[in-house]
């Protein structure tokens, strides 16, 4: 008969300076013709992208999705668009340009959508190994826990899943991997870990 187990999840995050950032601006236009919006906003489209890009050549954009389909304008008599064309372009960019960025898209007659700062793959590697083993050790505890509160003990590890961890709620600690907050500073990235582990457990010798 194989002995019971548990199951546990650990968590650990680290927030590192941001290396870059991701952008999404959205233009539009409207027109009374589908084909009309639709080269309206490829104009607009065109534009924006040769104002942020003349930000830095480190400067990337690139189209996201488009749309073209019935405006709200179309159901109001003193309005003659019937069609709208939407463009969301996704553009990548260093810290320090950031802002002339922002600028350059914004005045060209795009909407800022959404700012994201980001690490790159190396920096999320050269961390992982910390995160990896503060969760575990994180998960181990929680697991002793658990067990000793039902009579039980630690047996041996069962399985272990990892997987990337979004942001949490306060958590508690002192090993610089765990602390409060939901909300970050801006140019901070958080990279988090968690680790879904199962513990076989077994009574522990007072109650075996």
């Amino acid at each position: 008969m194989s002995n019971p187990t548990i199951e546990v999840t650990g968590r650990a995050r680290k927030d590192v300076e941001a290396e870059s950032y991701e952008l999404e601006f959205e233009i539009e236009a409207e027109a009374d013709r589908a084909n009309d919006a639709r080269a309206r906003a490829n104009d607009r489209q065109g534009t924006v992208t040769d104002a942020i890009e003349a930000v830095s050549d480190a400067v990337s954009v690139d189209l996201r999705s488009g749309f073209v389909g019935e405006s709200a304008s179309m159901f109001d008599a003193d309005e003659d668009a019937a069609f709208v064309a939407r463009r969301t372009v996704e553009v990548h960019c260093p810290t320090d340009v950031v802002e002339d960025v922002v600028a350059a898209g914004v005045q060209s007659g795009a909407l800022l959508e959404d700012v994201d700062p980001a690490a790159s793959s190396t920096t999320r590697a050269a961390v992982r190994g910390d995160l990896l083993e503060a969760a575990t050790e994180r998960a181990r505890e929680d697991a002793e826990r658990t067990a000793a509160a039902a009579g039980h003990e630690i047996a041996g590890l069962d399985a272990m899943e990892t997987r990337e961890s979004g942001p949490f709620d306060a958590l508690g600690g002192d090993d610089g991997f765990f602390d409060g907050g939901f909300e970050h500073e801006a140019g901070v990235v958080e990279i988090g870990v968690a680790v879904d582990v199962t513990y076989a457990i077994t009574p522990t010798g007072d109650d075996a």
